[in-house]
């Protein structure tokens, strides 16, 4: 191109005037046009520099298609510095090819705010089915999530065309709000009340391998990937990531498939959040313990069929060739055991399960050692995982039971309604309860008795005395007291006497012996 005596004005091969602008201290915006004459390149240049001045004018690449343009964006993401996983870069093309289908070649720049409005609306009617529609066993229903992805995806394009490549002068998205749907289906878990049954199916109906495999998805939320991951002690990695000394598994590598060769290779998992040091139960460890024994038969037969071509690859699993076991597999050999046994949850449904229990059934578990276990950068994503229990939510009068359960009742035939862990804390001489609400039950049972710190021990006596000639089985709750530790004790007590005993009070006239 040749210069003209013209700012930014250069002579095409064609004799076309193209006024070509790049950003600068003073020029926040660049500027590419090709024009006929130089009076309308002058006229298109002063125009865009009297805009810029002013703050009114931003390029807009015109050329440029929604569909050429996603592809673009996807050329960038996967060659960005910080590589995106196998797995994000799947589903981000899964989600762009469903937008391109849509939006297909429409410039990106008269794509407006209700063309993404019009979008969502279309999406968000896929999730009402009409049953009387001819084709209605074909339609499948939009999930809330997929809903979700569809609308950040959009979100994410725009922004960066609009703020990073500034290609558009404004930005679509800025006012869509997030449609909102009802969810479709909420991922299954295993209740509670089924999960010995389920275990007694996995130890009584599982190959080895494969025992091995749902339990580490079972007992200790491993995802699909993350088990893949697992090495175990072999020629060339002296370091296990199984510690049977401390019965503890170290998640550290995942297995995913290569997105551009579609080979499966090993990756350190997506954050250091995610690496974790596991606790596993008993049951679990006896079952990989099992295993090895299966998988050293197994890598010497490996090594006899292929010789020198065999990878000895140090991961736990391996498939038939000695190679990677894939994730897919994983879930696809629970899906038939669970088919087979009529169980709800999917694999990835085990990591719920694991979850919910830990969050749900441990007290000894603080929210953020549940988000440590789980292998979560954020506390929120761990609660989505956890599911509510039908058994635990039946205990929401507990709170009340226990209030009412816990008092002294007076009534109006000379009698008191006593909580038998306080008659117990007389009847042992243990401070089952605090001592002070004991001295109050002492003065409603001996009312005619005041009673001081200096007779007190006399007075839990003759209270005692009292108690058992009203009653003598209260006697038994001494060898009870010494067969079961203080929780038991108290279920034990209450089954056999009921929350709570109905007592006489003391009549003035009759002195009970101080034994």
């Amino acid at each position: 191109m040749k210069k003209t005596n013209e700012k930014y004005i250069y002579i095409t091969k064609n004799g076309n005037y193209r006024v070509q602008i790049r950003p600068s201290k003073n020029i926040h915006d660049k500027f590419d046009g090709v024009y006929t004459s130089i009076k309308i390149a002058i006229n298109e240049r002063d125009t865009f520099l009297a805009k810029q001045k002013l703050g009114l004018e931003r390029y807009v690449d015109r050329n440029i298609t929604f569909s050429d343009y996603c592809d673009k964006y996807f050329e960038w993401f996967k060659n960005k510095p910080k590589k995106p996983s196998p797995n994000t870069l799947v589903q981000y093309n899964g989600i762009i090819k469903k937008l391109k289908i849509h939006f297909k070649n429409k410039p990106l720049y008269k794509i407006t705010t209700i063309d993404i409005e019009d979008f969502l609306i279309k999406e968000s009617n896929r999730n009402k089915i009409d049953p009387n529609h001819p084709n209605s066993h074909n339609q499948k229903p939009i999930s809330s999530n997929t809903l979700h992805h569809e609308y950040v995806m959009l979100r994410i394009l725009f922004n960066l065309a609009f703020k990073k490549w500034k290609i558009i002068s404004s930005n679509p998205m800025e006012n869509v709000e997030e449609p909102k749907i009802k969810i479709v289906k909420e991922i299954e878990h295993i209740p509670y009340e089924e999960f010995e049954h389920t275990l007694e199916l996995i130890e009584n109906h599982t190959n080895i391998r494969d025992k091995a495999i749902f339990y580490l998805g079972l007992c200790g939320g491993l995802r699909e990937e993350e088990i893949c991951g697992i090495h175990c002690q072999s020629s060339n990695d002296i370091n296990s990531h199984i510690d049977f000394k401390n019965n503890t598994i170290k998640v550290k590598y995942a297995i995913k498939q290569n997105y551009d060769t579609k080979e499966y290779e090993e990756y350190d998992l997506k954050s250091d959040y995610s690496e974790r040091i596991l606790p596993l139960p008993e049951i679990a460890i006896k079952s990989i313990k099992e295993y090895l024994n299966y998988r050293n038969t197994f890598v010497r037969l490996l090594k006899f069929n292929y010789g020198n071509q065999y990878k000895n690859l140090p991961n736990l699993f391996l498939n038939k060739n000695g190679d990677y076991f894939r994730p897919r597999y994983v879930g696809k050999l629970w899906r038939q055991f669970a088919r087979k046994y009529d169980i709800k949850a999917t694999f990835h449904g085990l990591r719920h399960t694991y979850i919910t229990y830990q969050m749900n059934y441990n007290d000894e578990l603080s929210p953020s050692e549940v988000q440590a276990l789980a292998g979560h950068a954020n506390i929120n994503t761990t609660y989505k995982y956890v599911h509510k229990s039908s058994e635990k939510m039946k205990k929401a009068t507990m709170i009340f039971d226990n209030i009412y359960n816990d008092k002294i009742d007076i009534n109006d035939n000379n009698t008191i309604s006593v909580p038998i862990m306080y008659i117990a804390s007389i009847i042992n001489e243990i401070d089952y309860v605090d001592i002070n609400k004991i001295i109050d039950l002492l003065k409603y049972i001996d009312p005619y008795t005041e009673i001081t710190h200096t007779n007190l021990s006399n007075s839990l006596t003759k209270v005692k005395n009292y108690l058992i000639e009203k009653n003598p089985s209260l006697a038994e709750l001494s060898n009870l007291c010494q067969k079961y530790s203080q929780q038991d004790f108290e279920k034990e007590i209450k089954s056999i006497y009921g929350n709570k005993l109905l007592i006489e009070i003391m009549p003035k006239e009759k002195e009970y012996e101080i034994c």
